[in-house]
């Protein structure tokens, strides 16, 4: 899990935690800014919140986060809106804005990641750089040839490198689906080399070494 930290409604987030900060914390009294400053997560709280991170921008379909959060155990028809409800509640999400509900498919999460501000010499540096440099009145020279050679490579690169990033971006809630997917119930090992499916209530054997599919 990376250091990514979130602002969500009224507080911020450090991915990592299972602590969140209200934002306004400084104005408060000194006897209720201890108590009030910070908001601890539940374990399903913070594990419903970290699956509806990672699926952004997408909708978590209910079943997917009910496998996640509950790791695939039994669970009752009301204890996913429950949940909802005391982590709405705990973020102050009077409104529904940050858990959004997407009628008949799942939830999503409404954030803003926060920048952090930079740092003395990173901002005297940018600053810098951002002046031009006095010449006196001396003509630059004309670029190396070696710069005129690895600008095009560097500029591949970089593009190559922004389609795997949409590529990544594409699968991204395919590999989510089919992580939590449910395996399987019909399929029985046999034994290293055969297994017994039943499809449509068929039986059927599946040999791996041949591939092959065999139906009665």
């Amino acid at each position: 899990m990376n250091n990514t930290t979130l602002i969500i409604g009224g507080f911020t987030w450090d991915v990592r935690s299972r602590k969140l900060e209200r934002i306004n914390a400084g104005t408060l009294a000194d006897n209720d800014a201890s108590d009030d400053k910070k908001l601890s997560l539940t374990p399903k709280q913070f594990r419903l919140l970290h699956c509806l991170f990672h699926a952004h921008p997408n909708v978590l379909q209910r079943q997917e986060i009910v496998d996640f959060v509950w790791e695939s155990k039994p669970t009752s028809p009301e204890s996913l809106p429950q949940l909802i409800n005391r982590t709405r509640s705990a973020l102050e999400d009077s409104n529904k804005n940050i858990l959004v509900n997407q009628p008949g498919i799942g939830y999503s999460l409404n954030f803003t990641v926060k920048k952090e501000p930079l740092a003395v010499n990173e901002q005297n540096d940018f600053e810098n750089s951002a002046q031009p440099i006095p010449t006196d009145g001396v003509e630059a020279k004309p670029a190396d040839l070696k710069i005129k050679l690895v600008m095009p490579v560097l500029m591949l690169l970089t593009l190559f490198n922004f389609g795997s990033a949409v590529e990544a971006a594409y699968y991204k809630h395919q590999f989510i689906s089919a992580f939590f997917a449910m395996p399987y119930p019909y399929a029985k090992q046999i034994d290293n080399n055969n297994i017994s499916i039943v499809i449509d209530n068929n039986e059927c054997n599946y040999t791996k070494n041949t591939q092959l599919l065999t139906c009665q």
